[in-house]
């Protein structure tokens, strides 16, 4: 419904975020070499990012309430966390973060109302790969994902978004718990 509405408003046509040119702006390393600005950029959120919700999650007590919820509602309920306040809360940290990547993406790349599948499909893939309920799993299993179909798309253009597929499916055939899976106890 999401997307059939942003069609209708905004129709199909790709569009980016202007950034007046700092999405082409790089640090020359050496005369072959250099990294975007913007990109860079990108991956220091990232990580930060990660920091900041590995601190949230195993720090705080809100946090705690967070994983609580998520293991065992009925339990946490019990415990006296109130589950549906519990998710409301989560909801504010969600939101923020997929408002800030958006904004990322769309300054990066073009984006259109119908994008979202083709996404949601690489953040899944990047979840199993790094292991469920490892952060810093996750960020590994997007890296790996990226840079495998940028060297796939350097050998063959119309392979490159295969190339990821098949190494993620590599990976859940030799290690279907991810590569670093969370570990209760």
């Amino acid at each position: 419904m999401i997307q059939n509405l942003l069609l209708e408003l905004n129709s199909a046509d790709p569009r980016s975020i202007p950034t007046h040119g700092f999405n082409t702006l790089s640090w020359a390393i050496t005369d072959h070499l250099a990294i975007g600005i913007l990109p860079l950029l990108i991956f220091g959120i990232a990580i930060a990012a990660t920091a900041g919700l590995q601190w949230l999650f195993r720090t705080t007590a809100l946090g705690r309430s967070f994983r609580a919820v998520s293991d065992d509602r009925e339990i946490a309920e019990l415990m006296g966390l109130n589950a549906r306040k519990v998710f409301a809360q989560a909801t504010a940290p969600a939101f923020a973060l997929i408002g800030l990547a958006g904004a990322l993406q769309g300054m990066r790349t073009t984006i259109a109302p119908t994008d979202g599948p083709m996404l949601l499909l690489f953040a899944f893939e990047a979840v199993i790969i790094g292991g469920m309920g490892s952060f810093w799993g996750t960020l590994l299993g997007a890296i790996l994902l990226g840079i495998t179909q940028q060297v796939v798309f350097r050998i063959d253009p119309g392979w490159g978004i295969w190339g990821g597929h098949i190494m993620f499916l590599l990976i859940l055939m030799v290690r279907p718990e991810g590569l670093f899976p969370k570990t209760r106890g």
